[in-house]
């Protein structure tokens, strides 16, 4: 391969792999770390990521405990002359593995709520059921579609892709600072979403349940849908990803059910396979500068895969947060 990736030119050159949480994309360069069957016509495709240990966060406010994080995905997809048909079903152990006291210790970390509680410094567990999900995409030609995605247990068209399944969650599995900033939604109790698709760009609106999820992990906190996003997301070429959203968040809060949020994300990514370890290629988001609140982060991986040489993947995440008066 000479640590090159063919570019998309027509729908259905686009790579599964683009594919991130939900309906978000991540560059083309992305390597398959699926386990792949074809079944009756249909293929079967297992992924997951699982890490154990004993989480140390010192100082007065730090503790410790045992952990353990990640998730499990089963996705079955079918070419269809006209499209292409996708379900998806992940589930997380973290309701088991990482559930005691409201979940892990993390420090500084914020987010979602304990016995009526705001929690602080801890990691909350993610649901069992972190998607539900069945995607259709329809191709009027090779050059533009429709896409349609409905989850009981899934992801609106809202920020970038979800931390955990990041390039930069495969060696570093603690949820980032801004997790409960930006990519909130990743797990939304009733989801529909509809988008013009072409080979290098996709604009998606969803309408949605916007309230997160309780700490009773192992339901589905169904609601009538009542947030709305639009999101703009382009892959020019192989190693670049790039999206621009906006929600409206009707009563996001449990413990705040009067309050409603504006989101306004920004996020670029890149990776790079080269001979040797590649310096970072992207650049800081742009602040904008109000009585808003702001969300910046910034994660990095590197890895090296057979055959293809070394791989570097960066992210660049802005959130703007305004809460309506």
């Amino acid at each position: 391969m000479g640590g090159q990736t063919p570019e998309a030119r027509t729908l259905r050159d686009i790579p599964l792999m683009r594919r991130g949480s939900g309906t978000s994309w991540q560059p083309d360069l992305i390597p398959s770390s699926m386990l792949h069957w074809d079944v009756s016509g249909w293929g079967l495709m297992f992924q997951g990521v699982l890490f154990g240990g004993y989480d140390v966060q010192g100082g007065p406010r730090g503790e410790r405990a045992l952990a353990g994080i990640g998730w499990l995905m089963l996705m079955a997809d079918r070419e269809l002359p006209s499209g292409q048909l996708v379900a998806s079903v992940m589930l997380s152990p973290e309701p088991f593995t990482a559930g005691a006291n409201g979940g892990y210790p993390l420090l500084l970390q914020t987010g979602e709520s304990y016995r009526g509680e705001p929690l602080h410094d801890r990691q909350h567990p993610h649901d069992l059921f972190m998607e539900l999900a069945l995607s259709y995409s329809h191709y009027f030609s090779d050059m533009w579609g429709l896409l349609l995605y409905a989850a009981p247990a899934g992801e609106p068209a809202l920020g970038p892709v979800a931390f955990p399944h990041r390039v930069s969650a495969w060696y570093d599995p603690l949820a980032a600072l801004g997790h409960h900033w930006q990519d909130a939604t990743h797990i939304s109790f009733g989801v529909l979403t509809a988008g013009i698709l072409t080979p290098m760009a996709k604009l998606e609106v969803s309408w949605f349940n916007g309230r997160e999820p309780d700490e009773h992990r192992y339901n589905l906190d169904l609601r009538t849908p009542d947030s709305y996003s639009v999101r703009l997301s382009a892959n020019p070429m192989a190693r670049v990803s790039m999206q621009v959203s906006y929600g409206y968040l009707e009563s996001p809060e449990e413990l705040e059910p009067d309050v409603s949020v504006h989101r306004l994300t920004a996020r670029p990514t890149s990776g790079i396979l080269l001979g040797g370890w590649p310096s970072p290629q992207v650049p800081p988001p742009r602040a904008l500068h109000d009585s808003a609140r702001h969300s910046r982060s910034r994660r990095a991986a590197a890895r090296c895969f057979p055959r293809r040489g070394a791989a570097s993947f960066n992210n660049a995440v802005y959130t703007r947060r305004h809460h309506p008066k």
